[in-house]
């Protein structure tokens, strides 16, 4: 799955999220789940971190299952909650379809680097820059995004292993001492950040970078015939679930 272009991977990503969220019925998400667990094998994404991104989510999948099972919330001291098995099979196919959803994403972000993502998506969306949208600039700030992202989280990681050596634990005391304690760590952290962000600006300016330039590629993207096999078998296994 590495090797494969990363339009493809994007667009597959598409439509089997389109699949997921198109289930209706418990065999449906049986077979879709089946066809993820066999993709979480072949593209060797290890279930950690499958597991990892789930319970960073966790609390999604709960307010998913509580919002599916409350028929009605007003603002009296009894709420009304019908808990018929509808009900619950209900709740329970929505939080099936985000964690088939977290699935699929996970996958993708195994097998491909941002660069790879931004990348595709900018083949993707070329047809749109006639319309005027600045699809460079977007792409650009999206790279930056993803490449922040873990960045910010071992920053985060740093500081409180900081407190935490010297003697601050953040998860005693209160609710205003712990909310004083976080703020410790973001005042610090909101600070590496803007130094890090006025960092890659003098870098983006040392280079003669300018938004909405049109740009050469390093390494040209080519559609092979296994990436449109796996799309056309993308779409046929979305019109299958259908018939099921």
């Amino acid at each position: 799955m590495p090797r494969l272009d990363p339009r493809t991977k994007l667009l597959a990503t598409i439509i089997l999220i389109l699949v997921t969220f198109s289930i209706t019925q418990g065999f449906q998400m049986l077979v879709v789940s089946g066809l993820l667990l066999i993709t979480l094998i072949i593209s060797h994404t290890p279930l950690s971190r499958y597991a990892r991104n789930v319970m960073l989510l966790s609390w999604l999948l709960l307010f998913t299952f509580l919002l599916r099972i409350w028929q009605d919330i007003s603002f009296v001291p009894a709420l009304t909650v019908d808990l018929s098995p509808d009900t619950l099979k209900e709740g329970g196919l929505a939080v099936g379809r985000l964690l088939l959803v977290v699935g699929w994403g996970t996958v993708l972000g195994a097998t491909s680097s941002p660069l790879d993502i931004v990348t595709g998506l900018e083949r993707l969306l070329r047809p749109v820059r006639r319309l005027g949208v600045p699809v460079q600039t977007l792409s650009t700030i999206t790279m930056l995004t993803l490449r922040f992202i873990p960045i910010l989280l071992e920053e985060r990681r740093n500081l409180v292993h900081a407190y935490i050596a010297r003697g601050l634990d953040l998860q005693r005391g209160s609710l205003f001492v712990r909310l004083k304690n976080y703020l410790l760590v973001c005042m610090p952290l909101v600070s590496s950040l803007l130094r890090r962000v006025e960092q890659i600006t003098v870098a983006m300016e040392t280079r003669r970078f300018q938004a909405g330039t049109a740009r050469t590629a390093l390494y040209e993207l080519h559609m092979r015939v296994v990436d449109y096999l796996l799309l056309g078998g993308c779409l046929l296994f979305w019109g299958g679930i259908y018939t099921l």
